[in-house]
């Protein structure tokens, strides 16, 4: 069951400004870049698909960090982009593809869904035998920002399903499924990655870092996302 919908995404897309693909030359690097570099190197060159992938920012980022071919599938309907990545319009619960994909990911999607084991199943169903699953969800369940989110913004959790986002849940669910090896974690507010903010507050990011490291419960609590990997189980 999805807690959101076509006429929803169109109306938040257009509160923020957001009408169409971002320029392919915008730079942008996510904060768990840090953490997931060196095991994404592993990718580089191959085929990369990413699920709900508008507006494009993640696309830039594989294709230029790591070279990939880029492919994805979108809800919505947009002007198409102008280059060499092929983008399918359409419902991901709806899609099947013969093709398997090195890398496959989807950055806060899944915990728009009640039936979100399922929706985690359809993406390993198209990842490659060498490859890997990589979701990332937000954290609004454990810690301090999820005290902060349930009192500041109430309407947010309407739209996203609190099980998809706890990660004893998670591992619960994920552990049902055969034949894959996965990793659930928090991105520890150390170990994010400042890159679209000032030099002034990317200075203060690094220093605040340096000390809510010294802090592990308040560097858990402080978490923005979960990251989750899945490796297809080799047959031994």
């Amino acid at each position: 069951m999805k807690l959101t919908d076509k006429e929803f995404w169109k109306a938040s897309w257009k509160k923020y400004g957001i009408t169409d693909w971002v320029d392919e030359e915008q730079e942008f690097v996510p904060e768990w870049h840090n953490v997931l570099y060196k095991t994404l190197l592993e990718y580089k060159g191959k085929d990369y698909f990413e699920i709900g992938c508008f507006p494009g920012r993640y696309l830039n980022y594989f294709y230029k960090m790591y070279g990939m071919k880029i492919n994805g599938i979108e809800f919505l309907a947009f002007n198409k982009k102008k280059s060499a990545f092929k983008i399918y319009t359409g419902d991901f619960l709806q899609f099947h593809s013969k093709k398997k994909y090195d890398l496959v990911c989807s950055f806060g999607f899944v915990e728009h869904f009640k039936d979100f084991p399922f929706i985690i199943k359809k993406h390993i169903d198209i990842v490659n035998p060498n490859g890997i699953v990589l979701i990332v969800i937000p954290n609004f369940v454990h810690g301090l920002r999820f005290f902060i989110r349930r009192k500041l913004d109430k309407e947010l959790f309407q739209i996203h399903f609190q099980n998809s986002m706890n990660i004893k849940i998670l591992k619960n669910e994920l552990s049902k499924l055969a034949n894959i090896d996965f990793s659930i974690n928090r991105l520890k507010f150390s170990d994010k990655y400042f890159y679209q903010v000032s030099k002034t507050k990317k200075k203060i990011g690094k220093f605040l870092s340096f000390f809510i490291r010294m802090i592990p419960p308040l560097d858990r609590g402080l978490s923005a996302e979960i990251i989750v990997l899945i490796r297809p189980r080799k047959n031994k």
